[in-house]
């Protein structure tokens, strides 16, 4: 299990690790976008989400895939994150019922996945919901 105590830890693993996410063209400004994301009439979620466009450490605790639990450190981006829950890009598929932690570098908050859906070959976008409430003041 993975233990970081200082940002700088954080930074220099991502560092190491290497990115192989392949965004879709379309996303270009995937890091530029920021603020809360629109609501539509038939949206069920119970709280609103907030872009928060950075790179972090995924540590993949529990998975389905021999793949995922091979190597259990990766590079994500995160996509955007809620009270109640946190979505990020990977570029190796995961699956509903794993058990991740995501390491930024000003927190870190274990998130069991609920959905992953393909973009493209090295592309995932991976949805979760924490298992221990966050505070609303890290949003």
């Amino acid at each position: 299990m993975l233990e970081i105590n200082d940002p700088l830890e954080v930074d220099k693993l991502l560092d190491e690790l290497e990115d192989t996410i392949t965004l879709p063209k379309e996303w270009a400004e995937f890091f530029e976008e920021s603020g809360v994301l629109p609501t539509s009439f038939e949206e069920r979620r119970q709280f609103a989400r907030r872009r928060r466009r950075t790179k972090a450490v995924l540590e993949v605790k529990n998975s389905l895939s021999r793949v995922a639990t091979r190597d259990p450190l990766c590079c994500v981006y995160l996509n955007d994150v809620s009270r109640s829950g946190v979505s990020f890009i990977n570029a190796r598929q995961l699956f509903p019922g794993d058990l991740v932690t995501v390491w930024t570098s000003t927190e870190s908050f274990d998130v069991s996945l609920v959905r992953c859906q393909r973009h493209n070959e090295h592309c995932y976008a991976i949805g979760g919901v924490y298992n221990e409430r966050k505070p609303i003041c890290l949003l």
